[in-house]
């Protein structure tokens, strides 16, 4: 198994990366199978790649500020998610954007996954640049039951490490089982929320 940091350190070498942010990206699809099982090591895997980003935005950025934290369960709503200043346009990192039609028609995709998120459209993976604008589509019925108090206070309350992180992970890829992370990927949508190559 190979280091993260040396998939990290690989993925900037890795045509198309043109922006240290999206040299993180590819890492999930090169280090397939880390985070699905609940017994790997997500919750290091994912400390060390923000402590990663984090290096580069100041060393390579002069950042000196602390990374932001956004306390979802503040935000765990269908009116606060919407409205959270997370996605605010000035100040956040923009909001939902114009509306995507669902083009998840059973009948012209009769082949489905494990779950079925609306409004995804695919486009295959490439190596080369394909400069685009991020894009989101929140999924609020995903919001208001991946993210809310229950299931917040079910993980912090948790007995054991194993529990917590079977907490946060969730229990299936069926919108039953979504708990806080596929809740966060997922209730934004968009390019956060493709189950892909930058999952």
């Amino acid at each position: 198994m190979r280091s993260f940091a040396s998939l990290v350190l690989a993925a900037v070498s890795i045509a198309g990366v043109q922006q240290h942010g999206v040299a993180a990206v590819p890492t999930n699809g090169t280090h397939t199978g880390c985070c699905k099982n609940p017994l790997g090591p997500f919750l290091p895997w994912h400390r060390w790649m923000l402590y990663l980003y984090e290096s580069e935005l100041r060393n390579k950025c002069s950042y000196n500020g602390a990374l932001l934290y956004w306390d979802v369960s503040l935000d765990n709503t269908a009116e606060t998610f919407v409205n959270s200043p997370v996605f605010d346009n000035v100040y956040g990192i923009g909001g939902n954007g114009p509306y995507i039609e669902d083009v998840s028609d059973k009948d012209e995709f009769p082949v489905q996954k494990p779950i079925t998120i609306p409004g995804r459209s695919g486009g295959g993976y490439s190596v080369t640049s394909t400069p685009h604008c991020l894009r989101r589509d929140f999924s609020l019925p995903i919001v208001t039951s991946a993210l809310i108090d229950e299931v917040i206070n079910k993980t912090l309350s948790a007995d054991s490490f194993f529990e917590f992180n079977l907490a946060i992970q969730g229990y299936s890829m069926q919108v039953s089982g979504m708990t806080l992370n596929a809740g966060l990927h997922i209730g934004i949508g968009g390019a956060v929320g493709d189950v892909s190559r930058r999952d």
